[in-house]
Order: structure tokens, then sequence, then C-alpha cells
């Protein structure tokens, strides 16, 4: 009977559905993935974007897509998702990176803003989380290029309809009363 409560839990609950790109899937270095449509599966498409790696200033596996200096790489979403995590980095000190998370009507749902000035750090790990995150854009500053490595994003899975719902509750409370008569 727990099993069967546990199982309902999770129904009514719901879970996250998560997808995680390292960018060491197979492509070689300096592919440019826009037009590419070796990302499709993973619910991804880019803009401005090249494969990148390996290279030490990449802090996780070496692999990452990168930009040119002053250039926006995008991250388009082919689903909306609520959360985004990636590890960042820069090629030299002094390098200012940035990232903002949108929605589908382009309204900033989060940001964040690394300022050289303040930090002779190159690499870092960033979330951002609102609802609906249809892209993802990222640049550096002037000085070098920016790059992203080990993206990973969160987007709801599918909850079923109340009217299930009740049909699977009858289900459980049938059994339960099934069984409570046999022990009687």
């Amino acid at each position: 009977m727990k099993r069967i409560a546990f199982l309902l839990l999770v129904l009514i609950t719901g879970s996250a559905n998560a997808v995680t790109i390292n960018f060491n899937e197979g492509l070689s270095a300096g592919t440019q993935l826009e037009g590419s449509n070796f990302y499709d599966s993973y619910g991804v498409t880019f803009e401005s974007a090249f494969l990148f790696g390996p290279d030490a200033t990449l802090p996780d596996d070496g692999w990452g897509i990168t930009n040119f200096p002053n250039i926006v790489t995008a991250v388009n979403f082919t689903a909306p998702v609520y959360q985004v995590d990636f590890t960042w980095a820069v090629a030299s000190f002094y390098t200012d990176f940035s990232a903002t998370a949108f929605d589908a009507s382009n309204n900033v749902l989060g940001s964040f803003f690394f300022d050289s000035s303040l930090s002779n750090d190159t690499s870092g790990i960033v979330s951002l989380a609102g609802l609906d995150i249809t892209r993802l854009e990222f640049s550096a500053s002037s000085r070098a290029f920016g790059a992203i490595d080990t993206l990973s994003f969160y987007s709801e899975a599918s909850v079923p309809e109340p009217a299930s719902l009740a049909l699977l509750g009858l289900g459980l409370v049938a059994i339960g009363f099934s069984r409570k008569v046999k022990k009687a």
C-alpha cells in the first residue's frame, strides 16, 4: 500500500526533465553550430556559436561553445524551460562576461554579469531561473572570447489531468477496500 501511495504522490507532483549537454558529443572543434541540427534531439538550437575545445580554459571537460569578442551567442530552447545552469569561462583576465535568459516575448527573466574589474576569476558556474525561458544569450567584452560548458536545462514533466487522477484515486480506494474485505 505504501508503494501505491508513493506512486500516487509522484503522479500528482510531477517531476522535472533535465537535459545536460557537455559539448563533447562527437563534433570537431571549430564546428559552427548555427544551422546545424546536431543538437536538435536535445531540444536546442544555436546562433553565432562555435564548438570549442579541448582547452584548459574551460574548467569542466575542456569542451564548450564560444563566440568572438562583442558577439552575442544565443541558445534557443525548442520548448520553454524553467532553469538553465552552465559553466562560463573567458579567455583572459580583465574580460567581462554576461548571460541573460529571455521568455518568448523577449522579457528578461534572469541575468548574470561578471565584472572583471572586481575579480581575477576566469570561470564560474551560473544558474538562471524563470518561468518559460526560451532563449539564453551570452557574450564577453572586446578583450577576448567567452564560452560556456556543461549546459543543463530543466523543463516540467507533463502533469496528469484531474480526471485521470480521480480515476486513479478511485482505483486505489477500490484496491484498498477489497484488501480490507479479504482480511475480514
